[in-house]
């Protein structure tokens, strides 16, 4: 197999380092986001939509597990040997099975808030 050139290797080094950061930021925003909107509610003593809060917690979940998967993929790249790829297979397995019950989840506490309502 042909070798990449030092500085390409480190090029996508820090290409996936920075789409694991960018999957950081945005799982903590949706963490910060969803304490921040709950303290606010809970201080005016007003009627909040959890399923609200909980859903843009979930989207902010799903969406920066995707950056993780983009730098996983990038690193791949640089170790294509058969326990990188079982391993990057293993995280999107898991990342779309997550997804799945997650927004299995939120749709499930839709419904019984629409009969509840």
């Amino acid at each position: 197999m042909m070798e990449l050139p030092e500085n390409i290797v480190t090029g996508i080094d820090y290409l996936a380092l920075f789409f694991e950061l960018v999957g950081v930021v945005v799982i903590s925003y949706g963490g910060f986001r969803a304490l921040y909107q709950m303290t606010l509610y809970s201080m005016r003593k007003a009627d909040f939509s959890f399923l609200r809060i909980k859903k843009n917690l979930v989207q902010a979940l799903v969406f920066g597990l995707d950056f993780f998967i983009i730098g996983d993929a990038l690193s791949t790249l640089l170790a294509p040997d058969i326990d990188a790829l079982i391993l990057l297979i293993l995280i999107v397995v898991v990342r779309t099975v997550l997804s799945v019950f997650l927004m299995k989840e939120l749709k499930d506490e839709k419904e019984i808030q629409q009969i509840n309502d």
